[in-house]
């Protein structure tokens, strides 16, 4: 089987292949660099085959070490998950071994309601 930088390519083909915006196909592609570099680092494999879990909670690891933030090293996660379980559709790998892990929880942002006074605001600015 190819190692993994060749077969990130074929995905990064597929996804063109596949309609994805530019934009999209863009950050994948700076995702999953940034795993293969992250990989490197760690010693993590270098074939789709060898990857287990705590490859996966490895990676997520070191970007949290890194000072990423959550929404970031979810977006990472997301992304590489996404690869991974390209490899499983073209049946390279009989299981996304990336689907085995939780998302990163991203603090909620919460929205306030206006207040009485932006209310009036909204309200008088309207016209009749």
């Amino acid at each position: 089987m190819p190692n993994l930088d060749e077969l990130i390519s074929s995905y990064l083909r597929a996804v063109v292949v596949e309609g994805k915006s530019p934009n999209t196909i863009i950050s994948y592609a700076n995702s999953l660099a940034d795993f293969r570099a992250v990989g490197r680092t760690l010693g993590l494999p270098d074939r789709l085959e060898e990857y287990r879990v705590d490859h996966v909670y490895e990676y997520l690891g070191e970007l949290q070490r890194r000072g990423k933030s959550p929404i970031f090293r979810q977006r990472r996660q997301r992304e590489v998950k996404a690869c991974f379980g390209w490899f499983r559709r073209v049946g390279l790998v009989e299981s996304n071994v990336f689907s085995r892990v939780p998302l990163v929880k991203v603090p909620e942002k919460l929205k306030h309601p206006f207040t009485p006074e932006e209310v009036h605001a909204l309200l008088g600015g309207q016209d009749r």
